[in-house]
């Protein structure tokens, strides 16, 4: 854990301040606690990753960070592969693109290669509903036309998440570090 750790605050561009030290104090205190409970090494590393975002954007605040912790502790590898996907997989700057057309590329490149089926895509997504990370969407019908389906898309938490560690980057640091792949 404390490797980990290390590796991801060197990915960073800023060390701490003295200031920084009783809101690090905390936050420091809830990554030995996920290490103790038994938190997978990429949840470590996704943990790690927040909080060296949080002091390369000079915002240690250790409220946020054990919100984030709650959240990311339990994760499945699945599932944060899936989150990686989607934000990958969003319209860039100026790029239009409707949710449900994202929703059906994260579906193709994940389905069969991560996920066997689309009944697991769909049961790993649903289970992200607890983090608020993923929302599911029904889209507008008019009376009687049966409507298109569910459809899962990102929400603000999760870009929130992606700016203080990028996550595509942390499921490939991890899978380098344990010779792994998807």
């Amino acid at each position: 854990a404390a490797d980990i750790l290390s590796e991801e605050l060197r990915e960073g561009t800023r060390t701490l301040d003295e200031a920084d030290l009783p809101e690090a104090a905390a936050i420091l205190y809830r990554y030995q606690r996920a290490a103790e409970e038994g938190a997978a090494k990429l949840n470590l590393r996704l943990l790690a990753a927040v909080f060296a975002g949080q002091t390369t954007q000079k915002s240690i605040a250790a409220d946020d960070f054990l919100y984030l912790a709650d959240i990311l502790a339990p994760l499945k590898r699945e599932e944060v592969i899936l989150l990686g996907t989607f934000l990958k997989l969003h319209p860039r700057h100026g790029e239009v693109k409707p949710p449900r057309d994202v929703y059906a590329e994260v579906v193709a490149e994940l389905v069969p290669a991560v996920f066997e089926s689309g009944a697991d895509f769909r049961a790993t997504a649903g289970a992200l509903l607890r983090t608020g990370l993923l929302v599911a969407n029904v889209p507008p019908t008019t009376y009687g036309s049966g409507g298109n389906g569910l459809y899962y898309e990102s929400t603000n938490l999760l870009f929130r998440l992606n700016g203080l560690a990028d996550i595509e980057g942390v499921v490939h640091r991890s899978d380098a570090a344990t010779n792994q792949t998807w």
